[in-house]
């Protein structure tokens, strides 16, 4: 039985497979935040220039009522 643990334990220490895809799944989380955090962003800076827009907009229409 010691064997067969001894066996497993080296076969998981020379695999490195799960710790690639660990370090890929660590990747593709720090991608995705930064991603979310870019696109949150954008959309305040859209807004505010949306915002500044239609204060233009409704600045002309009611001076030349």
């Amino acid at each position: 039985m010691l064997i067969i643990i001894n066996h497993t334990l080296r076969r998981l220490g020379l695999d490195e497979k799960g710790a690639s895809a660990v370090e890929y799944a660590i990747l593709v989380g720090i991608i995705g935040a930064t991603l979310a955090t870019g696109a949150q962003l954008f959309a305040t800076d859209l807004s505010n220039v949306f915002r500044d827009l239609m204060s233009h907009v409704n600045l002309g229409t009611s001076a030349s009522a």
